[in-house]
């Protein structure tokens, strides 16, 4: 289901030879997409399309340039310095994909713009160097690639809500339950083997209320309630799968529907159907969703005994 990470490179005209170089080293491990790879689509301004597309990446990287001349009005000195619109994108991406995943990349012999300072940036002036920043990139890019981050969009605070309120309870309920009933029979599951489901449906088009409502019906699952230590849980249960001593638990979590609601808001959606960037967003969203999940399941013993995520 997860999508190769995305990555936007920007540069000036004058670098592009430098940016085509960070994309080969880059690819295939990574999607890589040049400012100038049919980014900028019709009939949209430069930068609004700059903000709408930069929700499609998961890291941005910034070639830094000879592009100028600086000549400081003071003092007459000139100094080499990239162009002014990759600082702009720069800090844009910056803004939206978190300063941990925008990266600047800049030739050893520009001057620096003061708002860098304390900023690591990294540094080339031949294709040897390129490909050590590249290097480092990777190395960087597959460190963050193992922890979620707070986004513009929000997937990963959906994700903590959902764990928090249900999951850590339902799981530690879960680990300890020793009986269920079903159909006035009461069943002893002490020695049961026991297991809740997180089914995330891998279509992104799919209604999610309908599609759970039709799953739940389809595979006959009973409605029980499991008591935990704050609250009464509501459950779907696989009675069927009682029969081969397994306590099978499945929820389909509906909270995601907001996040891929935010999608269309913030793309401004006005027209029915979708588009290539619309469905990439959106699954950047799942994705991120399942991969909190993933990372908080860790962080708790009943949670992760007992709890597991499937893409179907």
């Amino acid at each position: 289901m997860y999508l190769k990470p995305r990555i936007f490179i920007g540069s000036s005209k004058e670098s592009r030879k430098i940016a085509e170089q960070v994309k080969e080293n880059l690819s295939p491990e990574y999607v890589c997409v040049i400012w100038y790879d049919n980014f900028f689509k019709l009939n949209q301004n430069t930068y609004d399309n700059l903000v709408k597309e930069s929700m499609g990446f998961d890291y941005a990287v910034f070639i830094g340039g000879k592009d100028d001349i600086v000549v400081r009005r003071e003092s007459g000195v000139q100094k080499t310095a990239p162009r002014d619109n990759v600082y702009l994108e720069f800090g844009l991406y910056a803004g939206v994909l978190s300063p941990a995943r925008s990266y600047f990349m800049i030739h050893k012999s520009c001057t620096v713009s003061s708002d860098l300072y304390g900023v690591t940036v990294l540094s080339y002036s031949n294709k040897k160097d390129v490909k050590k920043c590249c290097d480092q990139l990777m190395e960087k890019m597959e460190e963050e690639s193992r922890i979620s981050r707070i986004k513009l969009l929000p997937s990963t605070s959906l994700a903590i809500g959902y764990f928090e309120n249900f999951l850590r309870n339902a799981g530690e309920a879960l680990f300890h339950l020793e009986s269920v009933e079903v159909s006035g029979k009461v069943y002893d599951v002490r020695k049961y083997e026991k297991r809740l489901e997180v089914m995330i449906p891998d279509n992104i088009d799919e209604d999610w209320r309908s599609w759970a409502e039709v799953f739940y019906q389809r595979n006959h699952m009973q409605r029980v309630t499991l008591d935990s230590r704050i609250k009464k849980i509501g459950v779907s249960l696989d009675a069927g799968a009682l029969k081969e001593k397994k306590v099978r638990l499945i929820d389909i979590p509906q909270t995601i529907r907001a996040a891929l609601q935010s999608v269309e808001l913030v793309l401004g959606k006005d027209y029915i159907g979708s588009t290539e960037l619309l469905e990439t967003v959106k699954r950047k969203e799942i994705d991120n969703f399942v991969k909190t999940l993933e990372n908080l399941i860790k962080t708790d013993s009943y949670v992760n005994a007992v709890v597991s995520i499937q893409i179907i």
